[in-house]
């Protein structure tokens, strides 16, 4: 199973309610996928919150693995942030392997 790493999604993907997604979110129930932000991606002049981002990432990416799976209404679950795409890759596998008989469009 192939994760994706910041995958192009759908338009309002991350502010549909689930039950009245469109049949191009589809392929994404129970695929999870990571999402990278970088401490440049917030624009933010803050000593503060910036010392406290590279404390958590020190390389200064952040690797979320999400998945459209339910566990909120109208957007994916955070299933974790990660300091490494290796680490994020790891759960990723994982979960896609947990999630593999839910899927609702096939690879």
């Amino acid at each position: 199973m192939e994760i994706e790493i910041d995958p192009k999604l759908p338009e309002r993907f991350e502010h549909t309610d689930n039950t009245k997604r469109p049949l191009s979110h589809l392929r994404w129930w129970y695929r999870p996928f990571i999402q990278t932000a970088t401490w440049e991606s917030w624009n933010s002049d803050d000593e503060e919150r910036r010392a406290g981002w590279f404390a958590a990432w020190p390389s200064g990416t952040r690797y979320a693995v999400r998945c459209l799976d339910g566990g909120a209404w109208d957007r994916t679950t955070n299933r974790g942030m990660f300091g490494s795409l290796e680490e994020a890759m790891a759960v990723a596998t994982a979960l896609a392997e947990k999630l593999k008989d839910y899927r609702i469009i096939e690879d």
